[in-house]
């Protein structure tokens, strides 16, 4: 029998954004497994991914809008749990949800049933203290020890913090892949991604304190899809939002 041990591990905590409206939706006729692919999601480590799960002890655990995420503490164990924070970033952005969170490197125990440690605490402060915006947090401690691939995972906000770069799929995408149809629906998940954010962008106007984290997320997908353009279809457009503006330093 293997002893149950307190060791170094990364730790990512993840709160998904608007969970109470996703919740809401199964009683207005959307599947009950679309919300339950959304957290398998995280749960299960992409095979497309190449990287030994049993070297990463890759685990996770969702309770409601709240997600746990642990690995090994080496670059592949980093990477698994940067590649699920971006898998599931995409697939609720679809739906036009965002997660905010945290990924940390400190004490932690993680089996299938239990999750507790210094590691998870800590996430889950910087969280709700620190990550202002729909971004998941890389400490810096964290960030500063990866180099060549792993780099390619985060990025460095205006404002200082590291954040994995959740949309560095879509650089250099064809923009007629964000194009909408003659009625004026979405052609691709690239373009529903794009719709859900304007979407959001303008149900928030009434509200500054969402207004300005939605607003920050627009500024960031266009750094990303239209990092030259400023007249490009495939931005989000807005207040704040015509000049390009660069989140990271």
């Amino acid at each position: 029998m293997v002893e149950p041990t307190y060791k170094e591990r990364y730790c990512a905590f993840l709160d998904i954004l608007g969970f109470a409206e996703i919740v809401k939706t199964i009683e207005n006729g959307v599947p009950f497994q679309k919300l339950k692919y959304l957290l398998d999601t995280v749960h299960k480590p992409h095979s497309g991914v190449a990287i030994d799960v049993d070297e990463t002890d890759f685990r996770a655990q969702s309770i409601s809008d709240a997600v746990a995420i642990s690995a090994n503490p080496t670059t592949p164990g980093l990477l698994q749990i940067c590649d699920a924070v971006e898998r599931l970033s995409l697939e609720l952005l679809e739906e036009g949800y965002f997660v905010r969170g945290a990924i940390v490197k400190d004490k932690l125990y993680h089996d299938d049933n239990t999750v507790f440690g210094s590691a998870l605490v800590r996430a889950f402060q910087l969280e709700q203290e620190v990550v202002r915006y729909p971004r998941v947090m890389v400490v810096s401690d964290v960030a500063n020890s990866l180099y060549d691939e792993a780099r390619k995972c985060i990025q460095q906000a205006g404002d200082g913090p590291y954040f994995v770069h959740v949309l560095r799929t879509l650089e250099g995408l064809d923009p007629n892949l964000f194009g909408v149809n003659t009625h004026g629906m979405p052609t691709s998940k690239y373009s529903t991604m794009r719709h859900m954010i304007q979407r959001r962008f303008r149900e928030a106007v009434d509200n500054p304190h969402h207004f300005e984290k939605v607003q920050w997320f627009s500024r960031y997908w266009n750094s990303v899809v239209s990092p030259n353009d400023v007249t490009a279809h495939h931005r989000i457009k807005g207040p704040g939002l015509d000049v390009a503006t660069a989140v990271w330093g």
